[in-house]
């Protein structure tokens, strides 16, 4: 089941699953010197999300598509597409090119899909097109529909930060907070 929480409420499930939560209310204790936990759990709990975006499979994320947010631009090659994604995109899944027959899987710059882009021969076509993730952030899509044409971005599914309020990820997810958090 997908979840949608908000910080508040991502903090109660991380302290109830570090053993920090419920708090006993049958006594008493008072220290001057106390660690704010919550303060704590907060930062630990918004490290791990951010390592989930970055690194967990697609099924455990809440995806979210971006493609009316995107600016496409055909490469001077004649073959590929460069694709700049909003700044929020933590790590783009699966694009989709208008003429594409299916959507394009996201692949590391130096994968063997990517290499065999190198040449307009070894792209995919549009039956199995090929989408790099370029170190600068920019993603390279291989094998334009057409030539004539502006090349427009049906779909873009993503892993986007909501920032510090918002937690978007699939439930099964929490199963994977470690000791390390």
């Amino acid at each position: 089941m997908k979840l949608e929480l908000s910080k508040a409420e991502m903090l109660a499930r991380w302290m109830s699953r570090r053993y920090l939560e419920p708090v006993r209310a049958d006594c008493q204790v008072e220290r001057s010197d106390a660690v704010d936990l919550a303060a704590l759990c907060a930062r630990e709990a918004r490290d791990w999300y951010l390592e989930l975006l970055a690194t967990a499979p697609a099924e455990l994320l809440s995806p979210v598509d971006v493609a009316k947010d995107c600016e496409a631009e055909a490469a001077a090659d004649g073959y590929s597409v460069d694709v700049w994604m909003p700044e929020n995109v933590v790590r783009p899944l699966s694009v989709r090119l208008a003429g594409w027959y299916r959507a394009a899987t996201v692949v590391a710059p130096d994968s063997p899909a990517a290499r065999r882009c190198a040449s307009r021969f070894g792209a995919g076509g549009v039956a199995e097109p090929v989408a790099v993730l370029e170190p600068d952030g920019r993603l390279r899509l291989f094998s334009r529909p057409t030539s004539r044409r502006a090349p427009v971005v049906e779909s873009l599914m993503a892993a986007v930060d909501t920032g510090e309020e918002l937690y978007r990820f699939d439930e099964r997810a929490l199963s994977l907070i470690k000791e390390k958090y």
